[in-house]
């Protein structure tokens, strides 16, 4: 046993608080804590051991053990059986010998933190779903033990570093084990030795597979080993976070649901069992799905309604969902870590209903290094080049003296083109209506790992304006920033925008137009002293064409108008706003319209300045709906003896001039009962909503949407919006990294900030040449929250709201801010349930 001293030893990269927590494309790892004592667990029959305790960045422990004492032959016990019935020897008639025990047990995959800071979450009495529900299997149990090793007294056998390790700034110790069981040396299956941040089993250990071979004699050719020997495959629920550590689990057919115009995900998680690769990495594995067909003929063509996107670590924590290029579907694995794969199935809304079948198709294959050589032969490249070649100087733009010559000219080109496809490396290349019929030769062969998918899609469609508001702001601009009062911007600095230009009314457009897939309706803000926010959907003003365009978008559930003023009082800014106002007050549109102008007053001054506004907007238009955000009620006012009580009145001190009361759910904490306080003080007659929002706050266990959190905990802000009763949700930024000069920069999350928090989605440019956002997996699961709360309107809407309620609270969905499931299995029960009784 040796001690790992923390102070002649102190953890590399470690970062003080007041430094921003970078995220990058690698996944960096949040802060470490060292361990100084690991715990060994002995078996004295059979000297199979256990490793109980984490080794920040070093594993400085050799055991070296005698022979072990008699036992069966080899044949008897057979070593996969060995080493899946480890655990039971704590209730041998010889009990392990306890060495040390000062270090706690590895963290669970599923703790709702994924930073190894995070105390262990206490247990909870959340429901649980019945071994029967979907995915409920699926769900790992916490570790008690993992797996030991032993090294044999071979000279051979040594300590070796590799410097160049690419998760510890100080390199690796790597130790070859193996174990002798009746004279048979078999590769040991060593599980992750470090925390969720990273590790994995990449110090030179065999996951598994191919046992009996020779692994450094010769190089693996994967196109002459079955897949299923190089590496795991196993699906998962899209609320899971699948970690570098994972543990394997058996493959199964994947069940899915979904109604028209909705997308249902699901995850498939890959782990390397040996490497097959010369470089450094596992291996490359390609992956290719086939369009999911209907007996009735139709299908979701793959590329247009099945995706793959590739889940990308960001400080550790599973979370950006990177696309897979449909035409090269390959990703790289990394020795001993799992890697998941994010699948998205989106249903039009015209799409039939009914069931719908087909496959994945997971290949190990050979990397890009070493397929070069396989590429086209040199004669069928020079044919290529000089088809391309004559096509080019065919197409060349010229003045062409009549029409005929111009017709003769492109069926020329048309004739070059057709030659190209004759060529025989496009000889097993079929029509389709899709991607999913491009399936390699290995791929149609025993070679693949085949995931069989189902989806049922049935006669229901989600509405395509959302029955909740949801509004969410994208940054372009932040004059102050107002936890630290720096000033910085978000678009224009990354993107190198000048506002008001073409490219920046262009990046706005395709930020705007991205975010309403996911049923959010966007608003565009800039931040002024004191919590002052210009707050606008259209970058147009209401008399330009895409105005009209924007504003009249089906997907568009509500929209901000701009206070221009906020920012600058001068009679111009006025003069724009009374015509902005008047122009949109005669669309039929303007009744989802609202001002959105100060973000958490705290004293009367704010409340009163809010009230001045309003008095100006109504002048313009009388039915003008103002959204207000608050936290508590304006300090040095009289409206009650209580802070609390000062937060139920403030509509009261609003009144008329706020439509939209929105409150913190932090204000709340676990205490469902303040709502009805809360809502008892509106006039519903007078036009008054409740809306809701989450940001700094409220933390664990309640919902939110801070990185780390459990998939089912972000998932569950929507379910606690929808029992609560609000009718609208507000989220202050979608895109509030630190400041960057360059697009390609790296993800910083804002000092101050829980990591995640005002982030759903980061710049494409940080993962490729791609200039569209990647979406995070909190946003894909805020989604699935917003599709859910269309699944409990149409069940409320049969049997009434009471109803409605039993079902989240009878399926153990949700039942209260930190009694909610973890699994995902009940959230496919209470979905089967609205399908069973609603359908027609």
């Amino acid at each position: 046993l040796i001690r790992y001293d923390s102070t002649r030893f102190p953890e590399r990269g470690t970062r003080r608080r007041s430094v921003p927590q970078r995220a990058t494309a690698h996944g960096a790892s949040p802060r470490r804590r060292n361990t100084p004592v690991t715990t060994l667990i002995i078996d004295p029959a059979t000297g199979v051991g256990w490793s109980v305790g984490r080794f920040p960045s070093l594993l400085a422990c050799l055991l070296l053990l005698p022979s072990p004492a008699p036992r069966p032959p080899a044949s008897s016990v057979p070593w996969e059986n060995a080493t899946a019935t480890a655990p039971s020897l704590l209730s041998s008639p010889s009990p392990p010998v306890l060495l040390h025990s000062p270090s706690p047990l590895p963290p669970s995959p599923h703790h709702s933190h994924y930073s190894k800071d995070s105390p262990p979450a206490p247990p909870s009495p959340i429901h649980r779903p019945s071994p029967a529900a979907p995915w409920s299997q699926a769900m790992p149990t916490p570790p008690q033990l993992w797996p030991g090793k032993r090294v044999l007294d071979d000279p051979k056998h040594v300590l070796q570093r590799d410097g160049k390790d690419r998760n510890s700034p100080c390199g690796r110790l790597k130790i070859p084990l193996s174990i002798r069981l009746g004279g048979k040396t078999e590769n040991v299956s060593v599980p992750p030795i470090e925390g969720v941040a990273g590790g994995g089993t990449s110090y030179g250990w065999v996951d598994g597979g191919l046992r009996g071979s020779s692994l450094g004699s010769s190089a693996i050719d994967p196109t002459k080993v079955h897949s299923e020997d190089l590496l795991h495959v196993w699906s998962m629920p899209s609320t899971a976070n699948v970690s570098p550590q994972e543990a394997p689990r058996p493959l199964e057919k994947v069940n899915l649901l979904a109604a028209r115009n909705e997308r249902e995900s699901f995850q498939i998680a890959l782990r390397p069992k040996v490497s097959w690769a010369t470089s450094g990495i596992a291996g490359s594995v390609q992956i290719q799905c086939s369009d999911l067909c209907c007996s009735s003929g139709d299908r979701l063509v793959v590329g247009q309604s099945i995706t793959l996107r590739r889940v990308v670590p960001i400080l550790g924590v599973p979370d950006a969902l990177v696309p897979i290029d449909p035409l090269s579907p390959q990703i790289s694995l990394q020795p001993g870590e799992t890697t998941a794969v994010w699948v998205s199935l989106n249903v039009p809304c015209e799409q039939p209903p009914g069931l719908y079948e087909g496959e994945i198709f997971i290949t190990a294959v050979k990397a890009d290094a070493d397929s070069r050589t396989e590429a086209l032969q040199k004669s069928e490249r020079y044919r290529l080049y000089r088809e391309l070649r004559s096509c080019l100087d065919i197409t060349e733009p010229r003045d062409y003296s009549s029409s005929d010559e111009m017709v003769q000219r492109l069926a020329s080109a048309s004739t070059s083109l057709r030659r190209m496809l004759d060529i025989p490396a496009f000889q097993d290349c079929q029509e389709s209506n899709g991607l999913g019929d491009m399936m390699d030769e290995d791929v149609m062969n025993n070679v693949s790992v085949r995931l069989k998918l189902s989806l049922t899609v049935w006669d229901f469609t989600l509405p395509v304006t959302p029955s909740l508001p949801a509004v969410f702001g994208v940054s372009w601009q932040c004059s102050v920033y107002y936890f630290c009062g720096i000033a910085e911007t978000v678009i224009e600095d990354r993107f190198c925008l000048e506002h008001g230009t073409e490219g920046w009314y262009d990046a706005l457009d395709r930020h705007f137009r991205w975010l309403l897939q996911y049923r959010i309706s966007p608003f565009f803000c800039r931040w002024g002293d004191s919590m002052r926010i210009l707050a606008y959907t259209c970058p147009w003003p209401a008399d330009h064409p895409k105005a009209n365009d924007y504003y009249s978008d089906p997907r568009l559930a509500a929209y901000a108008v701009p206070y221009a003023p906020i920012l600058s009082c001068t009679d111009a800014a006025k003069n724009s706003l009374r015509r902005e106002v008047e122009i949109l007050k005669t669309k039929p549109h303007w009744s989802k319209a609202y001002f959105y102008l100060w973000d958490e007053p705290l004293n009367v001054d704010q409340y009163d300045t809010i009230c001045s506004i309003s008095n100006e907007l109504r002048s313009y238009a009388h039915d003008v709906r103002i959204l207000t955000t608050y936290y508590c009620g304006p300090s040095g006012s009289e409206l009650a003896p209580s802070t609390f009580e000062a937060f139920v009145k403030v509509p009261k001190f609003l009144r008329p001039h706020t439509q939209i009361f929105c409150t913190s759910e932090w204000v709340l904490g676990t205490r469902e009962d303040l709502v009805k306080d809360i809502v008892s003080e509106l006039r519903p007659d007078l036009g008054e909503e409740w809306w809701t929002y989450v940001c700094l706050g409220p933390t664990d266990p309640q919902p939110n949407w801070h990185l780390g959190m459990r998939g089912t905990q972000h998932r569950a802000v929507m379910w606690r919006v929808w029992k609560e009763g609000g009718t609208g949700f507000l989220y202050w930024g979608t895109n509030c990294y630190e400041k960057a000069m360059i697009p390609s920069a790296e993800i910083c999350f804002r000092r101050g900030l829980p990591p995640g928090d005002g982030v759903l989605f980061y710049p494409g440019e940080v993962f490729s040449s791609s200039h569209e956002p990647v979406a995070s997996t909190r946003l894909e699961r805020i989604l699935s929250g917003m599709q859910d709360i269309e699944y409990l309107k149409l069940y409320s809407s049969r049997y009434g709201r009471e109803e409605g309620l039993a079902l989240l609270e009878k399926t153990g969905v949700y039942l209260a801010p930190d009694r909610y499931t973890l699994d995902h299995g009940p959230v496919d029960v209470m979905r089967g349930e609205v399908y069973r009784t609603c359908r027609s």
